[in-house]
């Protein structure tokens, strides 16, 4: 059985009696990750808190320490967590973390393509671990039972959207090897 405890609780355990962190670093995020999502299960079937550390894996091992802190605490202000931009604030992480993990909280009555294009493309912090999240999404060795081709298509189309120069490339290097054919 697992207890989940409430956000005073919670960010004091964290912080100290006062409620603040100095500097929190990788080991003491990723403990308060397993402590804001405990008994939380994803769609993929799997506890939530491993989704923000298989991003931070993808990130790979010259990530910025803001770009690890950012993938581990993404998804920590969904809904049914009750914490806030605030909330982090105060535990000590940095503003562009703070930021971009707020950024990367998609409202309710949002659609995903309006999260991506008003939220996500124009914050670098932000679109990075998302880009990571995509990858991780579209992985064919990761277990997604119940995914649909709808739900891999919108995730495709958003990559697509967050890393234009790389479709680009790959549009002009199909566009020169075809024209190649035709004058032969």
């Amino acid at each position: 059985m697992t207890v989940t405890i409430g956000r005073r609780e919670l960010l004091a355990a964290l912080g100290g009696a006062e409620g603040r962190a100095m500097f929190p670093n990788v080991p003491q995020t990723i403990e308060f990750v397993q402590r804001v999502h405990a008994g939380r299960m994803g769609k993929a079937g799997a506890e939530c808190w491993q989704n923000p550390m298989a991003i931070m894996e993808r990130l790979g091992p010259h990530a910025t320490e803001a770009e690890t802190l950012t993938a581990l605490l993404y998804g920590v202000l969904d809904e049914g967590t009750h914490l806030t931009a605030k909330d982090l604030k105060l535990l000590g992480y940095p503003i562009n973390v703070v930021a971009a993990v707020a950024l990367l909280t998609r409202p309710q009555g949002m659609t995903y393509n309006e999260y991506i294009k008003q939220r996500i493309k124009n914050n670098p912090l932000a679109r990075r671990i998302k880009i990571a999240d995509l990858q991780h999404n579209l992985d064919p060795q990761r277990p997604m039972p119940g995914a649909t081709i709808t739900e891999w298509y919108k995730y495709r189309k958003a990559l697509a959207e967050l890393q234009p120069s790389k479709w680009l490339n790959v549009a002009r290097r199909a566009r020169r090897v075809c024209s190649r054919w035709v004058h032969r």
